[in-house]
């Protein structure tokens, strides 16, 4: 996609959605749907920086210099994305002490920047803008939602013993499976560029998951990738898009984040309207982490290593109490 030079109307984006969705009611009081949904959006809002140069031009090298030296931002509405997904439900209405609502979705979102705004894109040069098309930065292909409650049924009725232990008691569950997000792959060496960025060489056909966590263990094969060590002006020109590196945006993600809380809910009754409820909720029950994505630069010595959790992760988390009901 090449630019044209700004003119003095705006053009404003638009989204256009579309959806197909097939729904069968199943035995035991499951329904469980089935759809397509999709989106297009035209014109997406975002920053261009005409004030770009190439490999080896650093300010002096700039669109617009010798009259400015540093970003000139053109906004408006250039850019598309599109999404695109298979989206299953199933849904059980609470009936005989049972409640069940499940999603899945499988879905991939492309696009050129991540924002509807005020968003920048990576490679301003007009012959490099194609490189800026890629999955969305919130792109997770995988996602799964599975909730539940249920009352369960040993000793609802009658005075005895058993059903005084076992009576009344509810148990409760949300389960959840997230890709994680994407990732580009980065180098620091420099080419000495004006708002065009710098990815790293991949330099195997494959790139091969390890699997590992922790340092020393990478997740990534690092050997699968290498800084850019071609020099603007001897191995290659301003022409020569190479400088850049030849891996794109986002093309990595991840450990994937399994997550699973339950509760355990117990009903005492005093009079007729008068109840006391004990309350035991575990966070993250399996006291699973949920990974970063891996050090993204081939130039650092802990490249595709992953050293950390998400600021949303935590671990488990156990808390109980008491709620008098009347």
């Amino acid at each position: 996609m090449v630019r044209t030079m700004p003119k003095d109307e705006l053009t404003r984006g638009y989204i256009q959605s579309w959806n197909v969705t097939y729904e069968r009611k199943l035995p035991a009081e499951f329904v469980v749907s089935m759809g397509y949904v999709g989106t297009s959006t035209v014109h997406q809002l975002a920053d261009q920086n005409l004030n770009w140069s190439g490999p080896g031009g650093g300010d002096t090298g700039r669109q617009l210099y010798p009259y400015s030296s540093t970003s000139v931002l053109y906004w408006d509405g250039w850019l598309s994305a599109n999404y695109h997904s298979l989206q299953i439900a199933i849904n059980r209405r609470f009936v005989d002490g049972l409640f069940v609502k499940g999603a899945y979705t499988w879905g991939r979102a492309i696009n050129m920047a991540d924002d509807e705004g005020w968003q920048g894109v990576s490679w301003n040069d007009p012959a490099l803008i194609y490189r800026n098309r890629a999955q969305a930065g919130y792109n997770r292909p995988h996602i799964l939602q599975l909730a539940t409650i249920y009352e369960i049924p040993w000793g609802k009725e009658g005075d005895s013993l058993v059903a005084k232990i076992l009576g009344n008691w509810q148990l409760n569950g949300i389960f959840s499976v997230n890709n994680n997000a994407p990732f580009t792959v980065g180098t620091s060496s420099p080419i000495n560029t004006r708002a065009n960025s710098q990815t790293a060489d991949q330099v195997k056909d494959e790139v091969e998951k390890l699997g590992g966590i922790g340092r020393g263990n990478p997740y990534y094969d690092p050997t699968a990738f290498a800084p850019v060590t071609r020099v603007p002006g001897v191995d290659c020109n301003p022409a020569d898009t190479s400088c850049y590196g030849n891996s794109g945006r986002n093309i990595l993600r991840g450990p994937t984040w399994v997550n699973l809380d339950l509760s355990i809910f117990r009903l005492f009754p005093i009079t007729e309207t008068l109840n006391m409820e004990f309350r035991a909720e575990f966070f993250n029950f399996t006291n699973t982490p949920h990974f970063n994505n891996p050090d993204a630069s081939a130039s650092s010595s802990g490249f595709m290593e992953i050293r950390g959790t998400s600021d949303n992760a935590r671990e488990r988390v156990a808390r109980f109490g008491l709620k008098l009901k009347w």
